[in-house]
């Protein structure tokens, strides 16, 4: 879940999640998204280590019928530069993709 209406992140002790928390603002024509409070983790693209104080940002425009996305995840703790990522997507009108079985995360918190 993406919030844009301008709410705040929560304070750096309340509970991180996998999912995190994400606020997203438009900024000449793209979507930027900001996300913190994750969990510990990986980098799947190199397998590194993720502390829960990484920032995941990422950059969403079009440009005709192509949709980039940019990302960064930067860790102060396991990364010494930002780890970048790129895709790039091409609209396809008349295509149908059948919906699969989606995907669901779940936060799995003791009792």
């Amino acid at each position: 879940m993406i919030w844009i209406d301008g709410r705040p992140h929560p304070s750096e002790y309340s509970e991180h999640t996998w999912d995190g928390f994400s606020s997203g603002v438009w900024e000449d024509g793209q979507l930027v998204v900001t996300t913190t409070h994750m969990k510990q983790g990986v980098v799947q693209r190199n397998g590194s280590a993720t502390s829960p104080y990484g920032v995941l940002t990422e950059h969403f425009f079009r440009h005709g019928e192509f949709m980039t996305s940019f990302f960064s995840v930067n860790d102060p703790i396991y990364l010494e530069e930002p780890m970048v990522r790129t895709q790039t997507w091409k609209w396809e009108q008349n295509g149908f993709t059948e919906l699969q079985q989606p995907f669901e995360s779940v936060d799995e918190l003791g009792d």
